[in-house]
């Protein structure tokens, strides 16, 4: 073989060496092409699949929307989205959960009064001077027919004399419309029972009667904070009575005039009532006795529900009364109004409540009259519980506190005002 020959397989080999090389390079560019090709539509149906499941979310926002309330299960109307699954989930606060292709998103809604369990919530301070036994607000779900319980939620203290107990579930006693009717009961660390106390916090309370300090049952319940206060007051759904109220709403709660006790308050009350009024606001000091609360018993017994809010000043009842809807005992603070003897002389209560907490030898000496903003004498049965929102203040309760807890009775006068959103940071927000 010449050397002519040789050089001309050289460069045929090098040639054909180079073509296999640029070849395997083509092969691989052309499997990673088709990876990221693959990788592309796999992405694609990914968010296909993730904005079909956060068009689910918006389908099911807008349900509660139009019937403002967040029924519990499946979400109707949604069909023609074609997801796997679409449910409002029983969570505190409430949820929606959205399926589609293994994707799965979810959203915590907030709605007016469904954050916080609990059948009595307060940032007052707590006398229950004839015990507590109470149907609880069954909270959220804990375990297969079993509930985490809630009667009470309180910031700073409480002290009973007498039993302290948790009635617990009963399909009698649903707390609320689609309450699973059978089977139903608290968890046991939910649920405190046949305890006594001796003017103290009864040892073995259990998570049922719970200390949250960082409460806030007004913008909970209203959605608006509490220093904005006037601003639900004067929302044009609440009828408002109390002395020197103005008619429109002022440049700002210090162009109020000052609170005062009004002594028609149990006639102003049940005007509103005969009215159909169901959200009272009534700012000043008031004395329900039993008349008063006879008449108010036979006017909520044939609404759908009602919020009586009694703001700085003292409040005072008198007797026997069921009453359907809940009670917000609302102090702002200590500069707008704080509870004075001269108060308590004007109602029917001053006796019995000066003998209860200034009796001699005096077995609460950490409490007197003059910490007292709010005083029940009798049996009286709020069924949408109370909210007692009077810091550095005591809510004194004289017989047993006993009641049957059913938040139905909120959502009529809710609706009217409750402000149905998304809450920030449950999924992403911009």
């Amino acid at each position: 073989m010449n050397k002519h020959q040789q050089s001309g397989m050289t460069t045929l080999l090098i040639t054909s060496m180079l073509l296999i090389v640029a070849l395997l390079f083509s092969l691989a560019s052309y499997k990673n092409l088709f990876y990221q090709i693959k990788r592309t539509q796999n992405e694609v149906v990914a968010r296909k699949a993730h904005w079909a499941a956060e068009g689910g979310l918006e389908c099911g926002f807008a349900n509660i929307m139009i019937s403002k309330v967040a029924n519990i299960g499946a979400v109707p109307n949604c069909e023609f989205l074609k997801l796997d699954q679409l449910n409002i989930l029983d969570t505190m606060p409430f949820s929606i959960e959205s399926k589609k292709n293994g994707k799965v998103i979810s959203k915590s809604v907030k709605v007016p009064g469904s954050s916080d369990s609990g059948a009595i919530k307060s940032t007052s301070n707590l006398y229950f001077a004839g015990g507590v036994s109470a149907y609880p607000d069954p909270g959220k779900l804990s375990s297969a027919n079993t509930w985490e319980c809630t009667v009470l939620r309180y910031s700073k203290l409480f002290k009973v004399l007498g039993t302290l107990e948790s009635k617990g579930l009963i399909s009698s006693v649903p707390p609320y419309t689609d309450f699973p009717t059978s089977g139903q009961a608290c968890a046991t660390e939910y649920r405190s029972w046949g305890l006594l106390g001796n003017n103290n916090i009864p040892l073995g309370t259990k998570s049922d009667f719970i200390q949250d300090l960082d409460q806030d049952p007004f913008e909970d319940t209203f959605m608006t904070q509490r220093d904005k206060w006037l601003d639900v007051m004067y929302l044009d759904d609440f009828f408002r009575i109390g002395k020197n109220v103005p008619i429109n709403k002022p440049l700002s709660d210090k162009s109020l005039p000052k609170s005062s006790f009004n002594e028609n308050c149990g006639a102003d009350i049940i005007k509103g009532l005969k009215n159909k009024e169901d959200l009272i606001w009534h700012y000043g000091g008031c004395h329900l006795n039993d008349a008063d609360l006879d008449k108010i018993s036979t006017e909520t017994a044939t609404s759908s529900g009602v919020i009586l809010v009694i703001q700085n000043g003292i409040f005072s009842t008198k007797g026997n009364l069921d009453f359907k809807g809940m009670i917000y005992h609302f102090i702002t603070n200590d500069i707008d109004y704080v509870p004075l003897e001269s108060d308590w002389k004007l109602t029917d209560n001053y006796d019995l409540l000066k003998g209860l907490v200034d009796y001699e030898p005096d077995t609460v000496p950490d409490i007197s009259i003059n910490d007292v903003g709010y005083y029940q004498n009798g049996s009286f049965n709020p069924s949408g519980g109370y909210i007692m929102d009077a810091p550095n203040t005591y809510a004194v309760f004289r017989t047993s506190m006993s009641f049957k807890y059913n938040r139905d009775v909120l959502d009529t006068p809710l609706n009217k005002i409750k402000k149905i959103k998304w809450i920030q940071g449950s999924w992403h927000d911009f």
